[in-house]
């Protein structure tokens, strides 16, 4: 029995050594293997560069696929100035593939003016179009998404209102939020606690988070957790009432737009009015508008003509959009 009971005693040691060694093993490879080198160095790359560039409030989203080509774009603010609308758009796409799409359908339209013997008048209105249309689309998915967002940041206020009065702390009531909450808010909060985690500190976080968005709740959300954090107080009671202040803001900008669909729908109709009266005339009758671009007076006509409805346009929807 005594004999047995040593034989257990030495298979237990041999077993405890061999596991002792194996873990050792395991650990010196951790910190001193070539795949813990390499992991090491990415980490040390990461924090000085990345790292430095959010410190800087410079963005680290990649802007091509082309290294030489992405350290280019990421040193010239217009290319920045366009990622960042894209980034304010939702758009996922990098810059590289939205100016290399645009310059290609921008050679194809030449290659077709010039193949059709347009006039210069063409010409002009063609290519502004093509110019100004992508801005126009990427301009309006800005507005439908920061109007998206500023009527969800309400309740995502009072989300990250009553986590704190139950005794989270604000990162994490704001991961709670980003968790719970729907898209677009979701997202931008995500990002917002990532760059937290990743060691930026939140004042910048929080700036970087408002101009993401560009909108003035967001910016009165910023600026008050900022001054809450430097001068202290009750920043779940001041969320409370930033909330309510921006329901308020939403109901007035909500009955303001009712108030005036009336002057928006009379703009839209008096500036397709003349273009729809010359479809009709020039299906019935061709040649009775036909002076107007044939004449030299009557293509005057209507460069001042087209000069004075687009100032028109721009003075009636001055007047029908009104800021809140």
């Amino acid at each position: 029995m005594g004999d047995l009971l040593i034989l257990v005693l030495i298979a237990t040691a041999l077993i405890a050594l061999s596991m002792a060694v194996v873990a050792g093993f395991i650990l010196w490879r951790s910190y001193y293997g070539e795949h813990s080198k390499r992991t090491r160095a990415r980490l040390e790359a990461l924090e000085s560069k990345d790292a430095k560039r959010l410190t800087q409030g410079k963005s680290i989203r990649q802007l091509s696929q082309i290294p030489w080509l992405d350290t280019v774009l990421k040193n010239n603010k217009i290319a920045e100035w366009l990622d960042k609308q894209l980034v304010r758009a939702g758009m996922s796409v990098q810059i590289d593939v939205v100016v290399t799409g645009w310059l290609v359908c921008l050679v194809i339209l030449g290659f077709f003016l010039l193949s059709v013997g347009a006039s210069i008048y063409l010409w002009l209105t063609l290519i502004s179009a093509m110019i100004v249309l992508p801005w126009m689309l990427v301009k309006r998915a800005i507005v439908k998404r920061r109007q998206l967002f500023e009527e969800q940041l309400p309740d995502v206020l009072d989300f990250i209102s009553r986590a704190m009065q139950a005794g989270h702390a604000f990162s994490s009531a704001l991961q709670v939020a980003a968790s719970e909450s729907p898209q677009p808010t979701a997202g931008e909060f995500s990002k917002t606690l990532n760059e937290i985690n990743f060691g930026i500190p939140m004042d910048q976080a929080l700036k970087d988070l408002s101009d993401r968005i560009d909108s003035p709740d967001m910016k009165f959300f910023s600026v008050a957790v900022l001054i809450n954090r430097e001068v202290g107080g009750d920043l779940a009671g001041l969320l409370d009432n930033l909330s309510s202040l921006i329901r308020a803001r939403f109901a007035m900008r909500t009955s303001i737009r009712t108030l005036t669909a009336e002057g928006r729908f009379s703009a839209w109709l008096l500036s397709s009015m003349p273009f729809l009266v010359a479809l009709v005339i020039f299906i019935l009758r061709p040649d009775f508008l036909s002076p107007l671009w044939q004449d030299p007076m009557g293509l005057r006509l209507l460069e001042w003509a087209a000069a004075l409805m687009f100032v028109g346009m721009l003075w009636m929807r001055r007047l029908a959009n009104i800021h809140v």
